[in-house]
């Protein structure tokens, strides 16, 4: 069926190609201007710091619009040879579906606009032939491609882009991706938050809510993979969903998404691009559902890890309760519920022991693990750190959020190397140093 479809689609779609130029060189069809607001960014810079701009502004642009053309030509074509074959194939073929001759209209329309929005023949001769496959694709129920760009913040890139799969690109946010009609801009100003890297990826569906269901789930996954590679707060700020479909939505934008506050940012380096393709690859199949999708049933202590981590990675909160959300990540890791006693001397042994097989200082592990419980104890019992506290920790370590932020390290290396072995701490996996 498909290839005699495809045979009969193609002659209507070439009608409808003659009828558009004969019409234009008679002049008998006009386009008509539209006047829309469009968000201008100036001074653009992309920096291992992320993205910079001078300032922006709203001016008014022109476009041509073909809709009163469109329904002229419509009316041309519907009393075609070509049109009456097609539709009585269609007819025969989906004998079940009173909708064929609406879905007809719809293909006729899709393909006049296209035609008509492109200046380049062999690129809408090319498009046509997607969009009579996708048709078809959809007439049958069978799923269609559905391009999905998030923008992510947190996490900044050296390398203009990053292939990770043929399905999956991660690259630096461009001067386009901020340049925007006005009405996509968020809250219409200029101090919208601007992404610094944009993920780029592509979904299989035969629904456009499977597809943005699927999306949401790949972007939090993608989320995950990459607040693991290195310690940052990496978000979704935004997303955009757009298809080929003939028939179903052809694209949509999610609100603004800004519940986060991003407060450590990374930069993925050159040296870094085929380590995080290699860690993409293996955490993405090792990774527990839970830490992607609210919906998964089983919260075990690596789930309750993960979730203290990205605590303390979003909560702006005093840096007291960031300190006793790392430890409680690294506590969910290494210590078993029944145990009370000895807490900060087990947990120094363990971490040091775990974290020693990977190049960490083992007496360092010790003392800020030491330092860290000890913040965290105090806060949990309603203190603070005290001027002095606080001095004496810069003097040991010169800054405290150095601390923290090692103490996230090592939580974040504890998950990974958890997540990789497959062991319950239930096994008698930690009863090292007692």
């Amino acid at each position: 069926m498909s290839d005699e479809l495809f045979a009969l689609l193609e002659k209507l779609a070439s009608r409808i190609v003659h009828v558009i130029e004969e019409d234009s060189s008679k002049g008998s069809i006009q386009s008509v201007e539209e006047v829309y607001q469009f968000w201008r960014v100036d001074g653009f810079q992309y920096t291992d710091k992320g993205v910079k701009v001078n300032g922006g502004g709203s001016e008014e642009r022109k476009r041509k619009r073909w809709t009163i053309a469109s329904t002229k030509l419509y009316e041309m074509i519907n009393h075609s040879d070509e049109y009456k074959s097609v539709l009585t194939y269609l007819s025969q073929a989906f004998t079940k579906n009173d909708n064929i001759p609406s879905y007809l209209t719809t293909f006729i329309a899709y393909i006049i606009d296209l035609y008509l929005e492109h200046a380049d023949p062999e690129r809408t001769q090319g498009e046509i032939e997607r969009c009579i496959s996708n048709f078809i694709h959809e007439l049958k129920g069978e799923a269609i491609e559905y391009n999905v760009t998030a923008e992510l913040d947190g996490v900044i890139l050296q390398a203009e882009s990053i292939e990770i799969s043929d399905r999956i690109l991660l690259r630096q946010t461009r001067i386009k991706d901020l340049e925007k009609e006005l009405h996509e801009v968020p809250f219409g100003h200029p101090t919208f938050r601007k992404p610094s890297a944009i993920l780029s990826f592509m979904v299989l569906a035969d629904k456009f809510t499977d597809a943005q269901i699927e999306s949401i789930q790949f972007i939090q996954r993608s989320n995950a993979l990459l607040r693991l590679f290195k310690v940052g707060s990496v978000a979704n700020i935004g997303s955009k969903i757009k298809s080929e479909s003939v028939l179903g939505i052809k694209g949509v934008g999610s609100s603004p998404i800004y519940p986060q506050h991003i407060l450590e940012q990374y930069l993925v380096s050159i040296e870094d691009v085929p380590k995080l393709k290699r860690f993409w690859k293996i955490m993405s199949e090792a990774m527990p559902k839970s830490f992607f999708d609210d919906r998964a049933s089983k919260i075990d202590y690596l789930t309750i890890a993960y979730n203290r981590y990205c605590d303390a990675l979003f909560q702006q909160v005093i840096i007291e309760g960031r300190f006793a959300n790392a430890m409680m990540g690294i506590e969910a890791l290494f210590l078993k519920p029944v145990e009370k006693d000895e807490v900060g001397y087990r947990l120094r042994m363990r971490v040091s022991k775990v974290l020693g097989l990977f190049g960490f200082d083992y007496q360092e592990v010790i003392r800020m693990i030491k330092d860290g419980y000890g913040i965290r104890s105090g806060f949990v019992h309603g203190g603070q750190l005290s001027y002095k506290d606080k001095k004496e920790l810069e003097m040991k370590y010169k800054k405290l959020n150095s601390v923290l932020h090692s103490l996230l390290e090592y939580l974040r290396v504890a998950i990974i190397f958890m997540i990789l072995v497959h062991k319950d701490k239930e096994e008698g996996f930690w009863s090292v140093n007692g």
